[in-house]
């Protein structure tokens, strides 16, 4: 099988593998409250940074929290969407798609050095985006060796 190819199996792999996550989850969402749930995130690399990018629309910036470990170079991002109030006692529910409480998502990153004293986040629009800035790398030079003649 091609590069090309298995890449993309594994890729719709993933995406049907959260879609079946996301369908036991509403038919059960007694265990989403207990468990909390995952935002989704796409992880992106290019010479100069990592950036990552979690869908977390409804919640609070003053909500999110963001870990970075450099040694396990791993993003931990937890926070909590809280429910919005309902206008009025609603006798049914049709759909309940939204998860609601707490949250956790831990990324293992590519194993890169990143400055972790530059690594910067904004929140605009439901989507969380964090850069992590390499580390330049150690420019080489060339060092003369004396020697007693």
């Amino acid at each position: 099988m091609a590069k090309g190819k298995t890449d993309d199996w594994f890729w719709h792999l993933g995406a049907d593998l959260q879609r079946l996550s996301e369908e036991l989850m509403r038919a059960r969402p007694s265990i989403a409250v207990h468990t909390g749930w995952q935002p989704r995130c796409d992880v992106l690399e290019d010479n100069d940074k990592i950036e990552v990018r979690a869908e977390i629309a409804g919640v609070r910036g003053e909500e999110i929290v963001l870990r970075y470990s450099p040694s396990r170079h791993r993003l931990v991002i937890t926070g909590v969407r809280r429910e919005e109030d309902y206008d009025g006692q609603p006798s049914s529910w049709s759909q309940l798609e939204i998860p609601y409480g707490p949250f956790s998502r831990e990324l293992d990153l590519p194993p890169r050095d990143i400055d972790p004293g530059d690594v910067r986040a904004s929140y605009s629009n439901g989507i969380l985006t964090v850069w992590l800035p390499k580390k330049n790398e150690t420019v080489l030079t060339t060092i003369i060796v004396s020697t007693d003649l």
